[in-house]
């Protein structure tokens, strides 16, 4: 069917791809005579014009009912190919393929195929007549490797490692890297290496098959060589850690050091802590569940010998001493100082002994340098004057007090004689006695130590007065009501004062403070002089007030005869803080009246005496908690 642009010199070729002669027709009609897929050519020309020519092609299967076989293909696994023909247009062309495992499309010419394994297809065609069938065979080149597992070698061992390929390789490249970059082994049909790594290396091997390659690899873990790293030479009592080292020392690597009673701290590990007090080896075994490693090192121990005199005691200043030191080391340095530093040099030549004239008790140092390792002593030189020390005490009277005299070198015995006799209580002839002066005194002691000399000190002990039973508290109204203040007094004058509690007080500190307490309260006083202190109480009671009798009173009778004597008529209490006292006679009139506690009926009315005779009174109270009171009662006049 031509479907072509036409002018009136165009011209057309049909090409049948079947060898038979070409048509010139427009629209041609051909029969095949065999079964098969041909492709038809059309060649479209136009003798008058230039731009008008082009040629197109379409591929046409001619069913026959016939079988036929096309190309194999080879692949590797997982690898992707296009099979089959090429598709017809005509949509009454149906296609099937069996089996359709790893096809993409089993109902298309050309579908992609990806199978596992070597597979055959058969493409069957049809146009609804008759059937066409078509065979393809994919071949899966697979290639099979299996090498040595991995591995671990102690330092310095040798091993074998095989790949195998069943049949599927016929050539081996072992390389130590993923890319293949060396050939370890030679010539390439050699499926084995032999190898001595002192490094934990992966070894890789590669096959192919038909172009199809496989890899795989192998992990030789090396355990590497041990070392031991340490300062081997030391100085007594210094302390050297010794340590193992491996760069590989394998999985679960236990270390056992000896002799283990010189091992101060890390047994069982990689290093450990020593200070031997003489010349050791040390040997460690480094064990997995492969190698044992053993290595030893031995730690030199450099002991210097010193011996110096011993402390001595000059009974004056101006006394001289002799001190030496001498060591069996030799090659030595002896270096003599004051100073714990060495910041001098007694001995210039460095000569072993020297001559010292201190005139306070000196510690003179020595020192012994032996190859760098160094022992350092001291001499004491005391003065016999300076060898005791005592201090100046104070005591209240009464009290008794222990005075010591120290021996500063307990090393020298000493023997003590104190005065004055009478004030000693007990320890005369030893270095505390117990004393109680009455007043401050001297005691002297003379103490004369082991090589003769004499040593005088004294003590003075002062006595302050301030005895048991000369502190006193007082108040000058112990019972208070709520509200009320009282002063309280502390005795002797002339020293200082501290009250407690100071709750409630003017001042705590005052040898005469205000107490105002808001409850029954005991202050207790310490006074203090300038070596002791003594402590005195006074209780301030505080009573609740009580608005009413008794603590508000007026009597019932009283005698104005002019003895001084009951002569006026007081209202009495002292919790009143306002009253109003009115007093009748019997006819009812007012005779006195008073709104001041401290103005009182004197028995006159009108400025004459009444007659003895019973009044009646109204009274009014305002108490200081403010409460209020009220009663009416009879007071009798008495001549």
């Amino acid at each position: 069917n031509n479907t072509s642009l036409t002018q009136s010199s165009t011209n057309f070729i049909w090409i049948f791809g079947d060898g038979t002669p070409n048509s010139m027709q427009f629209s041609p009609t051909h029969t095949y005579t065999n079964p098969g897929t041909y492709i038809i050519t059309l060649i479209v020309s136009d003798t008058l014009t230039c731009n008008l020519g082009d040629t197109i092609q379409q591929s046409i299967i001619i069913l026959g009912n016939n079988n036929s076989v096309i190309g194999s293909l080879n692949i590797c696994p997982g690898q992707t190919e296009q099979i089959g023909i090429l598709p017809n247009p005509d949509p009454s062309i149906t296609y099937s393929w069996s089996p359709t495992i790893g096809l993409s499309d089993s109902t298309v010419s050309n579908p992609f195929a990806t199978p596992t394994t070597t597979t055959t297809y058969q493409l069957y065609i049809s146009n609804g007549i008759c059937i066409d069938t078509i065979t393809q065979t994919i071949n899966v080149n697979a290639p099979l490797l299996q090498v040595s597992n991995d591995t671990t070698l102690c330092y310095n061992e040798t091993t074998q490692l095989i790949a195998n390929s069943f049949g599927t390789s016929s050539n081996y490249i072992w390389s130590s890297n993923s890319s293949f970059s060396d050939t370890l082994n030679n010539p390439l049909t050699t499926n084995f290496i032999i190898t001595t790594p002192n490094l934990s290396t992966t070894y890789y091997v590669l096959i192919s098959n038909n172009g199809c390659l496989l890899t795989d690899s192998v992990v030789v873990k090396a355990i590497g060589q041990g070392g031991i790293s340490l300062s081997a030479s030391i100085c007594v009592g210094d302390t050297v850690t010794i340590s193992y080292s491996n760069s590989n020392p394998g999985d679960s690597t236990n270390y056992a050091w000896s002799p283990i009673t010189q091992i101060l701290s890390g047994n069982g590990t990689t290093s450990i802590t020593v200070s031997p007090s003489n010349t050791t080896t040390y040997t460690i075994i480094a064990t997995n569940d492969i190698c044992i490693d053993t290595l030893t090192q031995t730690v030199t121990v450099t002991s210097p010998q010193l011996t110096v005199s011993n402390d001595t005691i000059l009974c004056s200043v101006g006394d001289s001493a002799f001190l030496y030191a001498s060591t069996t080391t030799s090659g030595s340095i002896i270096i003599w100082s004051s100073s714990v530093t060495f910041n001098d040099t007694l001995n210039v030549s460095l000569e072993d002994s020297i001559i010292v004239n201190p005139i306070v008790p000196t510690t003179y140092y020595v020192l012994l340098n032996s190859n760098g390792c160094m022992v350092i002593d001291s001499v004491f030189v005391g003065i016999a004057s300076f060898q005791t020390s005592v201090q100046n005490v104070g005591i209240c009277v009464g009290d008794t007090i222990a005075l010591t005299i120290i021996n500063l070198n307990p090393n020298d015995s000493l023997f003590h004689d104190w005065q004055p006799n009478s004030e000693i209580i007990s320890g005369d002839s030893t270095n505390t006695i117990l004393v109680s002066p009455a007043s401050t005194t001297t005691f002297y002691v003379v103490s004369e130590s082991s090589a003769g000399c004499l040593i005088w000190d004294s003590i003075v002990v002062f006595v302050e007065q301030l005895g048991a039973g000369f502190v006193g508290a007082t108040a000058d109204n112990p019972n208070l009501y709520q509200g009320e203040s009282t002063g309280i007094h502390a005795t002797p004058n002339g020293y200082t004062y501290s009250w407690s509690p100071s709750t409630g007080l003017n001042n705590s500190t005052s040898q005469h403070p205000v107490a105002s307490p808001s409850q029954t309260t005991t202050y207790t006083v310490t006074v203090s002089g300038i070596i002791c202190s003594r402590t005195a109480s006074v209780t301030v009671f505080v009573n609740e007030v009580i608005c009413g009798e008794p603590d508000v009173f007026l009597p019932n009778a009283f005698t104005p005869n002019g003895d001084n004597e009951n002569d006026v008529l007081f209202l009495r209490g002292r919790i009143v803080e306002k009253m109003e006292l009115k007093i009748y006679n019997r006819w009812g009139e007012l005779v006195f009246e008073s709104n001041n506690q401290l103005t009182g009926w004197d028995g006159t009315y009108k400025g004459e005496l009444v007659q003895p005779a019973v009044f009646v009174y109204h009274l009014k109270v305002y108490c200081i908690d403010g409460q209020e009171y009220f009663k009416k009662g009879n007071v009798t006049v008495i001549r």
